[in-house]
This record gives C-alpha cells, structure tokens and sequence, in this order.
C-alpha cells in the first residue's frame, strides 16, 4: 500500500511522463493479486485435505469397530461352544449376549452402509462375516434332535467360514484405508495402517 501510495504521489507531482509509474502501480496490484489467489488456494487445498483426513479416520473407526464387533459375537459363540452348562439360567444369559453382539455387528453393518455405500466391497465383505456368524449361532444352539456328531460337524464348518470371511474384511479394509494413508503421508501427516488382527 505504501508503494502505490508513493508512486500515485510522484504520478501527480511530476508533470513528465507517466508510463513508469502508471506500469509500477500496475504491476504492484498485479503481484498482490496473484499472492492473495495463491492463498486462497492453498487455503482451499489444505481444507480439502483436511476433509480427507477426516473421513480417513472416521473410516478406520468403523472398520475398528467393526472388527471388535464381529470378535465379540464370536467369542460369546466360543464360550458358549465351550464347557457347556446345562443351566436354563446360563443359556439365556448367554443367549441374551449373543443377541446384543449380534446385534451391534447389524448397527455396526448399517453405518458402514451409510458411510461408503450398498454397493462397496467392504459392506459386501463385512455381511458375509455377519452371515457366518449367523450360520454359527444355528450351530452353537441346535435343536434337541440334532445328532451330536452332526451338530460338532456343523460347528466346525461354519468356525472356519467365520474365520476365512472375517480375514476378507480384514484384507478388504486394510486394503482400503491403506490407499487412503497415502494421501496423509503426501501432505505431510502420517498416519499408521490399520492394525494387523490374526484369528
């Protein structure tokens, strides 16, 4: 502001020609223009990667929480496979928490819909591991005339399913928010993949 101020004061004090100053004051408006343009647009990058980064990291507390979802109700499913008790109070007990695992892995299924879409592999490989553990409640609790051989045998099945479905997802949403890390790592902020889980 000085400088244009200075120049429109020797522009109006000198009576000679006055292309220099009339060039200078131009260009001085020119530079001011461009600096302030170049920090609206790095203003506007680093908001746009911030939105990323955002997303990134409520995308990974799904995912973790999925995941910690999906291995509570299999675990009330492996206590309850194990020292079976012949308690009508433990059964409902045990009932009732696998009902309320089972049904925070459909909470759990419905905002990941939400977040990235029907169509997305991660909701197609997270409701498959939901329907393998479904398929292994039926086996935890068989009906009264299921044989004992059958009903082990089913149990087995529908245990390695659960866990080859659960290694899926797991590949499938580390695949994903790996891809997603290298934006982090570009601007500067990195950011750790999703944990390695073995079952």
């Amino acid at each position: 502001m000085v400088t244009i101020a200075t120049i429109a004061v020797q522009i109006t004090s000198e009576p000679a020609d006055h292309t220099d100053a009339v060039l200078a004051v131009f260009a001085a408006i020119v530079v001011a223009l461009i600096a302030a343009g170049t920090a609206q647009w790095r203003l506007h990058a680093q908001l746009a990667n911030d939105r990323k980064l955002a997303d990134l990291t409520d995308l990974r507390e799904v995912l973790e929480r999925a995941l910690a979802t999906t291995d509570a109700w299999d675990r009330e499913l492996e206590d309850q496979w194990g020292p079976r008790s012949t308690s009508q109070i433990n059964f409902l007990h045990d009932q009732k928490r696998t009902d309320e695992a089972r049904q925070d892995t459909e909470r759990l299924l419905n905002r990941l819909t939400i977040r990235v879409g029907t169509e997305d592999p991660l909701v197609a490989a997270y409701d498959r591991v939901r329907s393998a553990l479904l398929e292994k409640t039926e086996a935890v609790q068989p009906g009264p005339e299921a044989r004992a051989g059958d009903v082990r045998k089913g149990y087995q099945d529908a245990d390695l399913l659960v866990k080859k479905r659960y290694r899926a997802f797991v590949d499938e949403s580390k695949a994903r928010v790996e891809s997603k890390v290298d934006l982090a790592r570009r601007i500067g902020r990195r950011r750790e993949p999703l944990a390695r889980r073995t079952r």
